[in-house]
């Protein structure tokens, strides 16, 4: 009895069987055989090509599944493909979009932003994030929004930051909410990547600075942004725009003899009558603040 029990028996006699098998199969036949052979191992292949979510033939024919319901507005469909790929894929973020676009087409619009809102805070999507941002904040007022969607706000425009450095459009919305939030520590680093594209936002960030009690910086980003502006005005010196944004920077810099000197060639050189009470405007003030 105990034989039964005793694993190197077992493997004894199922070498005995293999053996017998082998013996007992007539090789003089075999090459009849082949085909047969052949053919149920290229179904064998088929078989698990078939069924492996992962196989790119499958993923291109699940895609076309997609692709042609969506041009049917077929939703429904499109969203048990997706849900399909997603069992074979589950960390895939685009199928996980995707997804979350034919849920919101069939108007299912919570259980999409909730899917949305998913990808975007815990994987950082950068499309999941602007899609939220359209939906629910784009064209609202600052005082509309409640706490939470004020931290929401912030928290989609540093991802699409993150995700898009060269999106200028994203870049100033999250600057200016830093600065609407007071976080100018976070703030100050944004304007100075901004200014190499809009100069004036280079005394923006001198401007926190100072209210920081960093002088130095303060004054550092000043004269930055002065050099820029003032060469700027060198090439167009009729435009008064340029002239104010250098006059602007020397009172910052409290040089207000040369604010005052760049003002008084302004306003000779102004294009219109407007340009010129604007100018003759920002000279009283620079008088009054000298």
């Amino acid at each position: 009895m105990l034989r039964y029990l005793n694993p190197i028996q077992w493997s004894k006699w199922f070498g005995q069987l293999c053996f017998a098998w082998a013996m007992s199969i007539p090789w003089q036949n075999a090459a009849r055989g082949i085909p047969a052979i052949l053919l149920a191992g290229g179904l064998m292949i088929s078989a698990v090509a078939a069924y492996s979510g992962g196989s790119a033939w499958r993923k291109n024919l699940l895609g076309g599944q997609i692709g042609e319901a969506w041009e049917a507005d077929d939703f429904a469909t499109a969203e048990l493909v997706f849900r399909r790929q997603l069992s074979y894929s589950p960390n895939n973020t685009d199928l996980a979009y995707g997804l979350a676009l034919a849920i919101d087409a069939q108007e299912q619009h919570e259980d999409a932003m909730a899917l949305m809102r998913q990808l975007a805070e815990t994987k950082g999507v950068e499309k999941a994030a602007r899609w939220i941002l359209e939906k629910e904040y784009i064209g609202k007022e600052w005082g509309e929004l409640d706490i939470a969607q004020k931290d929401e706000f912030g928290e989609l425009l540093a991802t699409v930051n993150e995700k898009a450095p060269k999106d200028l459009t994203a870049k100033q919305l999250y600057a200016d909410y830093l600065i609407a939030t007071e976080k100018f520590p976070q703030a100050i680093p944004i304007l100075e990547n901004l200014s190499k594209v809009q100069p004036m936002r280079g005394l923006q960030a001198a401007a926190l600075a100072r209210k920081l009690g960093d002088t130095g910086k303060a004054d550092r980003l000043a004269a930055r942004t002065l050099d820029a502006v003032d060469k700027l005005s060198e090439e167009d010196p009729r435009n008064s725009v340029l002239a104010l944004a250098v006059a602007q920077n020397q009172l910052f810099l409290k040089r207000f003899d040369d604010a005052v000197r760049t003002l008084d060639r302004a306003i000779r050189r102004a294009k219109t009558e407007e340009d010129r009470l604007r100018l003759n405007q920002a000279m009283g003030d620079s008088i009054v603040a000298w």
